[in-house]
């Protein structure tokens, strides 16, 4: 499942101008991090070594940190997400519970691919 776009990070600022930075602070032991080429999108990250597997592990909380770099001094907020993995017979999928939508991802997907 390396690769997937598990969501985007959306942020409610009442200042026009903001900038935001996205950490995350506990991957909960999975291959879970934010896309270098879009730092607010919460992706599966290299699985090579700790692939989605619903036998071995089929919940994981993360925690991320959002900072508003123009506040003084920077504002940050931390907030946990489960990422629940079931099985299914055509395979597993991923969902993210916690102020995000839920999103879905087959378990045997490849790198590249993206959640509709």
């Amino acid at each position: 499942a390396s690769g997937y776009v598990l969501g985007d990070m959306v942020v409610v600022d009442p200042d026009e101008q903001t900038s935001f930075t996205y950490d995350l602070v506990s991957d909960g032991g999975g291959p879970f991090e934010f896309n270098p080429a879009q730092p607010q999108q919460l992706i599966v990250g290299d699985t090579s070594g700790n692939p989605l597997n619903y036998e071995a592990t089929n919940t994981y909380v993360i925690t991320v940190q959002v900072t508003d770099m123009l506040m003084v001094p920077p504002y940050s907020f931390t907030a946990d997400f489960t990422i629940e993995v079931t099985n299914e017979e055509e395979g597993c999928t991923v969902q993210i519970e916690g102020g995000l939508e839920a999103l879905r991802v087959v378990e045997t997907s490849t790198r590249g691919d993206v959640v509709a």
